[in-house]
């Protein structure tokens, strides 16, 4: 009978190593070491779901999902296992299975945030927007310190037309991480939408601050500046929104606009003209 345990104990015993190795990233070993484990213990569901983890990670979708599978029909109470196999389905480009796997992690773990979002998410890239309205709100409820579920949320808020909250979502992705520049360009432009220009300026400049690359970002100043008549400003950040990004035919547009609004007619057709050649995909 001893025995008998310490030969069960044994697949527990290495498994905890091969989780040892995973986080330290050496997945080579961690592939082989599981192979070892079922080859032994096949109904080990803890090493059957990390397989399908790594088969996912390779690229391997089918062998993925049958492998987490089978975890979930061995332990079915494991929130992880279905989101992970949601992952999966959703890598599978099987959204209605991914969104029952998330159901079911919500059904198993109702208190975890990440299975919330993931169903919001699905249900947002198949239309129906309020229910994935109701999914990310409880996510950000659940675990309100989450950037990117603030993020998320605002961004399908914006999309509804909510542009108030959605800007109180962005503005709290970006208080939770102030080294992000894409909640704040993300705010500065439903601000702007929102017909508050002035309120967009300031981070739109933070964003900048931080990633003076972001051709997004530049062009979002510089739309601030052509709705508040600061048309110098506004030809500046359009320049270098183009300096960035060359075939931003958005940029010309609102190049031919502001010169359209000073009278400069010919040159304003031109831009016109080169974000039409853009937009067919030919040179500027």
């Amino acid at each position: 009978m001893a025995e008998e345990r310490r030969q069960g104990d044994r697949p527990r015993r290495k498994f905890a190593e091969v989780l040892a190795d995973f986080h330290a990233g050496k997945f080579a070993a961690v592939h082989a070491e599981l192979k070892e484990i079922l080859e032994h213990a096949p109904d080990h569901h803890p090493a059957l779901h990390l397989y399908g983890v790594m088969q996912l990670r390779q690229g391997n979708i089918d062998t993925a999902i049958k492998a987490i599978e089978r975890a979930v029909v061995l332990e079915p109470s494991a929130a992880d296992y279905y989101m992970n196999l949601a992952a999966a389905w959703k890598a599978r480009q099987d959204l209605q299975k991914s969104l029952w796997c998330y159901r079911r992690a919500i059904r198993v773990r109702p208190e975890l945030a990440e299975a919330h979002h993931g169903a919001g998410m699905i249900l947002a890239s198949l239309g129906d927007m309020d229910r994935a309205r109701i999914n990310l709100t409880t996510a950000v409820r659940l675990k309100g310190n989450w950037p990117r579920g603030h993020n998320d949320l605002a961004n399908l808020l914006a999309r509804q037309g909510r542009l108030d909250e959605a800007a109180k979502h962005y503005a709290k992705a970006a208080e939770l991480a102030p080294d992000n520049p894409y909640p704040l360009i993300n705010l500065g432009n439903a601000l702007l939408v929102d017909g508050r220009a002035d309120e967009a300026e300031a981070p739109l400049l933070k964003a900048i601050e931080l990633l003076p690359s972001s051709p997004e970002a530049h062009f979002n100043l510089g739309n601030v500046f052509l709705k508040t008549k600061r048309f110098d400003k506004a030809l500046a950040r359009y320049t270098k929104a183009l300096e960035l990004r060359p075939n931003f035919p958005e940029a010309y547009e609102n190049i031919g606009r502001l010169l359209e609004a000073i009278g400069k007619k010919e040159e304003s057709a031109e831009c016109f003209s080169r974000a039409k050649r853009l937009r067919e995909g030919k040179a500027a």
